[in-house]
């Protein structure tokens, strides 16, 4: 654009002595003032968009997960259902591993999962209750379940609610038990005490299981996707070949990641054993999305910001050194520092401002289109969109100071015989 303006200066008209002050000469003033306040527009649509991103970043990651992730080591192992085909043979493996597991130093619990929490892994069944008329098959009526050890819970440090954890009596021969969350309690039995009332599955389930425990609720598939209903069963009464092992340590979980692998392994060496990481790990990695479009747009904010800033600068000091002539005779005829240094830091208000009101108007187009990437976060945040606002203003009016100051400092001779 410089080049395409350089290219269309009239020589003759350059060449007079007024040259300085002529349609040309504004038309470029003006070109450039459209620049910078473009820059200033782009700078606050950045900013608040980053702010969005941070706002919602920030309002997960303070969402409490339902279980303690701190000093829990997880790792998954699919067992060969050639080599176990049955239940006995799938629980007398997985009680060899713990029990190994909870001899190896520095471990303080250990129990295993089928699906714990953050696995993205989802079974489950349609369940009927003890009573009442079984209600046809639906999304709504799917209850994600797990089938967990005794001490599942006590490891991941969900809450009991009501009634009692499972026991290593809940097994394989004994009356089938189960314990269901706070949200799956709401759902069935409103207002009375679930403890005690029985279930079954409702695709052709002949077995009623009793319910004897009520536990807290788990974000179970991350904390983007809120509570879901959920049922846990004893593994040593429902078995599931591809089971989760996790450990609570009582320092960094990872300086025991190789003697867990190599304790599971000890087992059985030809079951493979992946996913070896822990929760606050996966939990992290859950996070990292957002994490890194929140930090990219923030980043090109600042920089949009800084280049803003650097834009207003550069207009004001070019547009001061073209009106010193100008600035001189004022001075000259009594115009104090005060008022040059407020004429030059109002110019770049205006522009600012011009900037700012264009930037608004973009931001309550374009981020309606973030409003995937938001959470608990509408796209349109008027204390977001007013705070970034000023701010900017703010920092056209600091742009804007040296060149002022500068202009206030002119010796009105100097000024007089500027050219």
């Amino acid at each position: 654009v410089p080049a395409w303006e350089t290219s269309r200066v009239r020589l003759v008209e350059s060449l007079k002595e007024g040259g300085r002050g002529t349609t040309q000469g504004r038309s470029s003033q003006r070109l450039r003032s459209v620049l910078v306040a473009s820059e200033v527009g782009l700078a606050l649509v950045l900013l608040t968009g980053a702010a969005l991103l941070v706002k919602s970043f920030l309002i997960l990651h303070g969402i409490d997960p339902g279980f303690r992730p701190d000093r829990l080591l997880a790792l998954t192992v699919h067992l060969s259902p050639s080599r176990y085909p049955r239940l006995e043979l799938q629980t007398g493996y997985f009680e060899e591993v713990l029990s190994r597991l909870r001899a190896v130093p520095g471990i303080e619990l250990v129990a295993a999962s089928a699906t714990p929490p953050l696995s993205q892994v989802v079974t489950g069944e349609f369940i009927q209750v003890e009573g009442r008329p079984a209600e046809p098959p639906s999304a709504d009526s799917f209850i994600p379940c797990d089938m967990v050890s005794p001490d599942f819970f006590r490891v991941l440090g969900i809450p009991l609610r009501s009634g009692r954890f499972f026991t290593e009596q809940d097994r394989r021969g004994a009356p089938g038990v189960v314990i269901i969350n706070e949200s799956l309690s709401r759902r069935c039995f409103p207002n009375e005490d679930p403890v005690g009332r029985r279930i079954k599955g409702a695709l052709g389930g002949s077995d009623w299981w009793t319910i004897v425990g009520v536990v807290g609720d788990v974000h179970q598939f991350g904390v983007e996707q809120g509570v879901w209903p959920q049922l846990y069963k004893s593994c040593l009464q429902a078995g599931f070949p591809r089971m989760s092992i996790v450990a609570q340590t009582a320092g960094d979980p990872l300086r025991l990641a190789a003697a867990v692998r190599a304790q599971v392994e000890s087992v059985d060496h030809d079951q493979p054993v992946f996913d070896v990481q822990t929760l606050e790990q996966k939990l992290s990695g859950q996070m990292a999305p957002r994490r890194t479009k929140m930090i990219l747009l923030g980043t090109f904010a600042a920089i949009a910001t800084v280049l803003a800033a650097a834009g207003i600068f550069a207009v004001i000091s070019y547009t001061v050194a073209q009106r010193t002539h100008e600035i001189g005779v004022r001075m000259a005829l009594g115009a104090p520092g005060g008022h040059i240094l407020r004429l030059v830091v109002r110019q770049g208000i205006v522009l600012a401002a011009a900037g700012v009101g264009a930037g608004l108007l973009a931001s309550l187009w374009l981020t309606r289109y973030l409003a995937s990437m938001l959470y608990d976060v509408k796209p349109v945040d008027p204390l977001t969109f007013t705070a970034f606002a000023v701010f900017l203003i703010g920092v056209a009016a600091s742009a804007c100071m040296l060149p002022a100051w500068r202009a206030a400092k002119v010796d009105p001779m100097t000024a007089l015989r500027s050219e």
